[in-house]
């Protein structure tokens, strides 16, 4: 009688195999192939954007034109042969979102009170209000200290920005 299948990964989300870079020059596609451990690239495309359509900011609009990044990013994907790829990693510039390290000697159980501490705690490092922001965190060290999380805060407008294009 043979063993039943590992469960692990069953309901872990898979990567994107597919990622878009938008920059204030340029818009680049890449797909990944392979096996864990032995990734390639197997496709690769990248497109011009015209001067000025993309100024990356934390705080100000950052797309002058959808449709001239959207056209590029099409033309990418056309040459990539990625059309009608689902599962992307939008890569938006580094100045459109800000990086804190918060240490907390607690962490609150549930995720919604620990979101609310975070973003507490970062509010005075962006240039608008916390509630226009949205917020990711990953732990990046655990001590008898407390646990410290690297926290990345954008402005919910500007992610919409660059969500639109894709």
């Amino acid at each position: 009688m043979s063993s039943p299948p590992p469960t692990r990964g069953w309901f872990a989300p898979r990567p994107p195999t597919v990622a878009i870079e938008v920059t204030s020059r340029r818009v680049t596609v890449a797909s990944l192939a392979g096996v864990s451990g032995r990734r390639t690239v197997a496709a690769y495309a990248s497109e011009p954007l015209p001067a000025g359509v993309v100024q990356p900011s934390l705080a100000d609009p950052n797309i002058a034109s959808v449709e001239a990044v959207t056209t590029s990013l099409a033309k990418a994907l056309d040459s990539a042969g990625l059309r009608g790829a689902r599962r992307t990693a939008l890569v938006v510039p580094d100045a459109v979102a800000r990086v804190t390290f918060v240490t907390l000697a607690e962490v609150p159980a549930r995720p919604a009170e620990l979101e609310s501490v975070l973003r507490w705690q970062v509010r005075k490092s962006v240039p608008f209000p916390i509630d226009d922001a949205r917020i990711g965190h990953v732990v990046a060290h655990r001590d008898a200290g407390g646990v410290t999380f690297g926290v990345v805060v954008a402005r919910r407008a500007v992610v919409a920005e660059y969500e639109a294009v894709t």
